[in-house]
C-alpha cells in the first residue's frame, strides 16, 4: 500500500494505488505522467514538512482503499 523512499533531493512516500486517494490538501504527485497509472507519491524536502494527522489521514484512506478492494494491475 505505502512505501517509503529517498533521494538525493527529497524523500517521501509512495501509495501504490494512490490514484484512488482523494488527496484533498493537493500533497501527490504522479511522477512519470505518461508512465504511471495508479502511483502517486508524497514529496519532502525537511522533516518539518511532515504534517502527522495529515500523514496519518492519507494512510488510512490508502488502507480502506485496499480492504475495498481499489486496484489497478499491472498489464
Amino acid at each position: 500500500m505505502v512505501g517509503f523512499s529517498a533521494s538525493k533531493n527529497h524523500f517521501g512516500l509512495w501509495f501504490f494505488n494512490g490514484v484512488f486517494l482523494k488527496d484533498k490538501h493537493n500533497l501527490l504527485i504522479n511522477a512519470q505522467e505518461n508512465n504511471t497509472i495508479a502511483l502517486r507519491q508524497m514529496r519532502f524536502t525537511h522533516k518539518d514538512q511532515i504534517n502527522e494527522a495529515t500523514l496519518l489521514e492519507y494512510i488510512k484512506e490508502a488502507t480502506e482503499n485496499q480492504l475495498l478492494g481499489k486496484e489497478i494491475k499491472p498489464t
